[in-house]
């Protein structure tokens, strides 16, 4: 699918819910701008409370359209380095210091 999300204008992930939004952390690693709905577990924490991609209230229709209209003609991603921080080392080291190996 990367090479449709790398030319798609806007990716919009509308989850009630999520564990990790990994899909997020894709577009963005492609430079697509992303918006997300502030759902419990991940959109907020990978979009650092949206400083690098559009949170909307989950169910406020209104405002999710806004943000992707917004999106849509907004330059093009500049979270390819925050994604980056979600690479197989940096969260492998990161697991391994929490378990303490």
């Amino acid at each position: 699918p990367y090479k449709y999300m790398k030319r798609a204008a806007v990716f919009v992930l509308s989850s009630k819910w999520e564990g990790f939004g990994n899909v997020l952390v894709e577009a963005m690693a492609l430079g697509t701008p992303v918006v997300s709905t502030n759902c419990p577990s991940g959109p907020a924490e990978i979009l650092e409370g949206g400083k690098h991609g559009k949170l909307v209230p989950i169910g406020d229709e209104r405002k999710l359209a806004r943000a992707i209209l917004e999106s849509m003609w907004a330059p093009r991603c500049q979270a390819v380095s925050r994604a980056k921080e979600f690479n197989v080392k940096e969260i492998g080291d990161r697991y391994a210091s929490v378990l303490g190996i």
